[in-house]
């Protein structure tokens, strides 16, 4: 099926519409300790320690700035990476509309540069330049794809992804808002 930019536009602000949690906790009571974080995002660990809780600094919304990229890249770090990102509400803040996330607390470290060269070449990408990626079979571009941005977990030695930028032909983009939809209509919501 291709579709138009606009009939995507529309799809994903329905399906926002239909997805977003309204959170019946502040920021301030969920989490427990700010932790050092980048450009995009005040970042928290909730306080039973399993998630991270992020806060965009306005008035942009991630690396583009567009909500509707900012949106579109979660869903694809859900869809690609089997992360498990959330919208937890929206705040009005003097500087502009803030985005709430939550996302699985990665108990582990930084990658090393080696280490995540292995890992994306292990899943069919090529190095498009210094922390970008693409995947000639799919289209898949990734960016951003250095050590803060693609954790090791201590426990399994696994390399997991957690801030890192997609881009993607419409078909695939159409996919993943589509599984994003059934996982939370399936899911159930503990923070």
């Amino acid at each position: 099926m291709n579709l138009t930019r606009s009939e995507i536009n529309e799809m994903r602000r329905v399906r926002l519409s239909s997805s977003v949690r309204a959170s019946k906790m502040t920021p301030v009571e969920v989490a427990a300790q700010e932790i050092p974080g980048g450009n995009e995002h005040q970042v928290f660990q909730t306080a039973n320690g399993k998630r991270a809780l992020k806060i965009t600094n306005p008035p942009g919304f991630g690396a583009e700035g567009e909500l509707l990229s900012y949106l579109d890249n979660l869903v694809l770090n859900n869809y690609l990476h089997g992360d498990d990102m959330r919208v937890e509400a929206f705040l009005e803040a003097s500087a502009g509309l803030q985005i709430v996330i939550t996302q699985p607390w990665i108990q582990g470290t930084p990658a090393l540069e080696e280490e995540i060269r292995c890992f994306m070449i292990g899943r069919g990408f090529g190095l498009i330049r210094e922390n970008s990626w693409c995947s000639v079979e799919t289209g898949i571009r990734i960016f951003d794809a250095r050590p803060a941005n693609i954790f090791k977990e201590t426990e399994t030695g696994m390399l997991i992804p957690i801030d890192v930028h997609i881009k993607v032909p419409a078909s695939i983009l159409e996919e993943a808002w589509s599984e994003q939809q059934t996982r939370e209509a399936e899911g159930s919501y503990e923070l």
